[in-house]
């Protein structure tokens, strides 16, 4: 009887094969992400200095090209579209035994002591709601 086995699970044996051989890992092998096409696991972690900076973490899979973080002071209840910066941010590509993760990381840096700010991550028409942050006094 022939076994039947997908890609994905053709592309998992190999790279265990290679893992347990001590050949290092060959990333294009694995064709599918763990990540969804909406950013998730969104986290803001303090920087050494958090009066001024703040880096935001997320897991998306963006398919192609890098990600967006906007972000803008929060002198009001809704960001203006006039006052919202934008940083590009590249993936940072994790191959594991159960498939690829694109992780996405950036540092807001220049930011006012004591304030309040909105930010969301994405890229096309694909954003996560809008969060807000408060940097240290």
């Amino acid at each position: 009887m022939l076994l039947r086995l997908k890609s994905k699970h053709i592309a998992l044996i190999i790279l265990l094969v290679t893992i347990l051989s001590g050949f290092p890992a060959v990333p294009f092998l694995s064709t599918s992400s763990l990540a969804t096409a909406y950013p998730e696991q969104i986290t803001v972690i303090s920087t050494n200095n958090p009066q001024t900076s703040q880096t935001i973490t997320w897991r998306m899979d963006a398919g192609t090209g890098g990600c967006h973080l906007q972000y803008a002071e929060s002198s009001s209840k809704h960001p203006s579209p006039y006052d919202v910066k934008t940083i590009t941010v590249e993936a940072a590509n994790l191959v594991t035994a159960d498939g690829l993760i694109h992780t996405y990381s950036s540092t807001i840096n220049r930011l006012k002591p004591g304030t309040s700010y909105f930010y969301r991550v994405g890229y096309g028409n694909i954003w996560s709601e809008w969060r807000t942050f408060i940097t240290a006094e």
